[in-house]
């Protein structure tokens, strides 16, 4: 029942009998429980509602699946979607919730499942794919970490106070003022108002639940709000000496000093001591009021890897030289060192890319 063709110089594991099994294939609209429920018994409950785009009825080609006796044996889960980088886009995928059931593990099928979509991706000419994880299985491909934020801490004393506050802040009703200032960034994922409203609902921003809160800043008269923030989770020491109560932003977009106006009010609605943000190295409107309080910038890696499928998409999205033809098969030992060099090529050219936090999959 497979018509998989098996990558040169990767090892599929133990020899599987393709009789057995029903795929590599997508996931039917009667047989998306089946999935979800697997990805809840191997990674924890409620694996669905959390990721609203990647476990639905739109989604069931990227859901990639091996079957046996009426029930899904493994998976890899895909998100498609389109990156912009200072003006540039580029196709990407993420990937994520790769599993197999315990009593067929060790056999090759998250293996299999998983260069059968790198290479329908790379047939799409997606320049990249991100994968939340950094296991052997992904670093064999050649993923690797990728790109530095830089995380800022910052304490009320550092914004502006024993002045008029110079912004409004507000929860919202709605997600697309949120929405409208998301899509003004130089870097972010395209991400339209319906997946707001779904993403904002499954991550507990609006409505505000799991410790989550969405916040937008207005500046006294204007007709729009100014900035908006995803609040995450306060971090709070065991010990009252071990260091400062910790508010974590998940995601920010707009006027960075209208946000930095804001952060006092906020953190004492959140009872916190420190907010802490990551921004892109290039956001130097947000570097320069750091600098200004004082407030130290240091360097973090984004969550999870990332593979190199199109090296031409990737080139021209990055803003770098094209590479060299031909570029190996996937699977082997020569692409996934050239991938991890191409990716180092990039990020050394200052390419920055989306946080993988916040809304977006990873």
């Amino acid at each position: 029942m497979s018509d998989y063709r098996e990558s040169p110089g990767f090892s599929r594991g133990k020899e599987v009998n393709d009789i057995d099994f029903d795929g590599p294939r997508g996931t039917r609209t009667h047989e998306l429980a089946a999935v979800v429920a697997l990805a809840d018994a191997i990674f924890k409950e409620g694996m669905g509602p959390q990721f609203p785009t990647l476990f639905c009825e739109q989604n069931g080609e990227g859901l990639r699946t091996f079957w046996r006796d009426g029930q899904p044996a493994a998976l890899v889960g895909v998100w498609r979607g389109t990156a912009v980088v200072d003006g540039r886009q580029a196709d990407v995928a993420h990937i994520g919730a790769v599993c197999t059931r315990p009593e067929y593990r060790g056999q090759g099928l998250a293996t299999r499942l998983l260069l059968e979509v790198l290479e329908r991706l790379r047939g799409e000419g997606r320049a990249l794919a991100l994968i939340s994880g950094g296991r052997g299985l992904y670093r064999r491909l050649g993923a690797e970490p990728f790109g530095t934020l830089l995380r800022c801490r910052v304490r009320p004393s550092a914004a502006p106070q024993g002045r008029r506050p110079a912004v409004d802040v507000a929860t919202p009703a709605a997600v697309e003022p949120m929405a409208e200032l998301h899509a003004r960034e130089v870097v972010r994922y395209r991400r339209g108002v319906d997946d707001w409203r779904r993403l904002a609902a499954a991550k507990g921003y609006l409505p505000a639940g799991r410790g989550r809160s969405a916040v937008l800043v207005r500046r006294p008269g204007a007709a729009a709000p100014s900035a908006y923030l995803l609040l995450g989770r306060v971090r709070r020491p065991e010990n009252p000496d071990a260091g400062p109560t910790v508010l974590l932003i998940d995601e920010f977009g707009g006027d960075r000093e209208a946000l930095w106006e804001a952060l006092p009010a906020v953190l004492a609605e959140a009872g916190a001591e420190v907010a802490e943000l990551l921004a892109q190295p290039g956001d130097g409107a947000l570097r320069v009021l750091c600098q200004a309080a004082g407030a130290a910038m240091e360097p973090c890696r984004h969550q999870g890897t990332a593979l190199v499928l199109d090296p031409d998409a990737f080139t021209q999205m990055a803003g770098i030289a094209a590479e060299p033809r031909p570029w190996p098969p996937l699977g082997g030992e020569a692409c996934g060192a050239r991938a991890a060099a191409l990716l180092a090529r990039g990020f050394a050219g200052g390419l920055q890319w989306p946080r993988t936090d916040g809304l977006n999959y990873i």
